[in-house]
């Protein structure tokens, strides 16, 4: 079988036909991709090289690859077999566009005889979000006679999109007419003469060592700054039963893992710069240190060792320990406290919206590995803002879809729409001049170049990291 990328082979092994399903593994350099007919192409493939440091490009190859022998393999069972090669999953069409042409891949069985290959109809529907999460379909379009490998199509305006190409017998009676095979891709229309863009970049939790020309790729986060929102990529392999595959949560760079600790108190590079140490115990505490406290070799042992303990990417943790003070009644600030409760509300409403509305692909998301959040607050625990969550959506919506969270996306994309704020898809960069490696590297990209405030990084990074870098951001937002 010819592998439609270079350094793909494809291996197809068809389990006894009594389950109803096949088995198909694809060979990747030296690893082994195993997936069946009903695994969610993004979903498996983002897992797969989340686990092993495949790069996005790469990656996307293997996602059109998984969707190509899965379509290839209906024509075991005597089925037609659908592909649609372009646009692939998550692809961005640029308007105002010239036509845009679908390019589709129609897999016969082999028993099928040539001459009646030409006896069909080809239909696309198109549906799509504009503004406010409100969906529109454009009428169907249809083609009679051969299957067409390419379907021009025109858009006009930037939006969200569900593409369905379905294939029918030729029939006289249009409505009675079989469905012989079908096939969606989702996909997003944007404007290049947007002034603002979602610049990404990746992040590699561990520095550059001295015999090694780059870091590990498994320590590689992808990370989007999108306004004024960090965020990062979830690899979706971490927490069994709480994982959400590809989507893009608040971030506020990398960090000593001493940050994830609920009971550290240091929960920030501020605290490191200015909580009191202990000279006796050699340990930090919760309070603030005093101006004539002593204390400079003690503190810049804890800053050097900050930077070789295990680093991660800080999750916002300090905001999320807020959070969970907040709303637990044990910390009563009520300046400090009043956007917690707030948010803890908003989240119940749009669960409870959710849930009563059924907007969660239930079956979907249990597959995506998020069965055991459904009786609770589904992934609303990961933000912390309606802004967070717009941002996660604009930055890529596939992933609210493969997860089974679109309906509720869009109920989001509405709430937005009402709050003021911009909704639609944007335009992707990459800022990948340079590998940024590093606490010192990536933080100090992030709070400079990018302008996102990261607390008490400039003393942290004068102190530890051994630079002084008074440049504006650099980069346009």
């Amino acid at each position: 079988m010819k592998a439609t990328n270079i350094f793909l082979k494809v291996i197809l092994s068809l389990l006894p036909l009594t389950t109803h399903t096949s088995s198909h593994e694809i060979n990747v350099g030296i690893r082994n991709l195993v997936f069946t007919d009903n695994d969610d192409p993004t979903i498996t493939s983002h897992r797969f090289c989340a686990k092993h440091g495949i790069l996005d490009a790469d990656c996307a190859s293997i996602k059109s690859e998984i969707a190509s022998v899965q379509a290839e393999a209906c024509t075991a069972t005597n089925n037609l077999g659908l592909h649609i090669a372009r646009p692939t999953k998550g692809e961005q069409i640029r308007i105002p566009a010239h036509t845009y042409s679908f390019n589709l891949m129609a897999f016969f069985p082999p028993a099928t005889d040539t001459t009646i290959q030409a006896n069909f109809t080809t239909c696309l529907v198109l549906i799509s979000t504009y503004n406010a999460g409100e969906e529109v379909t454009t009428p169907q379009r249809c083609v009679t006679g051969a299957i067409p490998t390419v379907f021009p199509f025109s858009f006009d305006a930037i939006g969200y999109h569900l593409a369905t190409v379905e294939i029918f017998s030729t029939s006289s009676n249009r409505k009675s007419a079989l469905t012989l095979a079908t096939a969606s891709v989702a996909f997003t229309t944007v404007s290049e003469a947007d002034d603002k863009k979602a610049f990404f970049f990746d992040a590699f939790c561990d520095p550059v060592l001295p015999d090694q020309p780059a870091p590990h790729p498994m320590t590689r986060r992808p990370m989007a700054m999108l306004g004024k929102e960090l965020m990062f990529r979830s690899t979706g392999t971490s927490n069994p039963g709480r994982n959400f595959p590809g989507f893009w949560l608040p971030s506020a760079g990398i960090c000593p893992e001493w940050f994830l600790n609920m009971n550290s108190p240091l929960t920030s590079f501020h605290d490191i710069e200015t909580k009191k140490i202990n000279m006796t115990a050699g340990t930090v505490g919760h309070e603030e240190r005093d101006e004539d406290d002593d204390d400079h070799q003690a503190r810049q042992r804890m800053r050097h060792n900050a930077l070789k303990v295990f680093s991660m990417i800080d999750k916002r943790f300090g905001l999320g320990k807020l959070h969970y003070f907040c709303t637990a009644g044990k910390w009563k600030d009520e300046e400090r406290c009043t956007p917690a409760l707030e948010w803890n509300k908003l989240t119940r409403d749009l669960t409870n919206r959710w849930r009563n509305e059924e907007m969660i692909d239930v079956e979907r998301a249990i597959a995506s590995g998020s069965g055991d959040t459904l009786d609770h607050s589904y992934m609303l625990s990961r933000f912390y803002s309606v802004s967070n969550l717009v941002t996660s959506i604009r930055l890529d919506p596939n992933s609210w879809r493969s997860n089974g969270y679109w309906r509720a996306a869009r109920s989001v994309l509405e709430l937005a729409s009402e709050m003021g704020m911009e909704t639609r898809p944007v335009v992707r960069e990459n800022v990948r001049e340079r590998v940024l490696a590093g606490i010192c590297d990536v933080n100090q990209f992030i709070h400079s170049d990018l302008g996102f405030q990261i607390q008490g990084w400039e003393s942290f990074y004068k102190n530890a990291c051994g630079g002084v870098d008074d440049k504006v951001a650099t980069v346009e937002l």
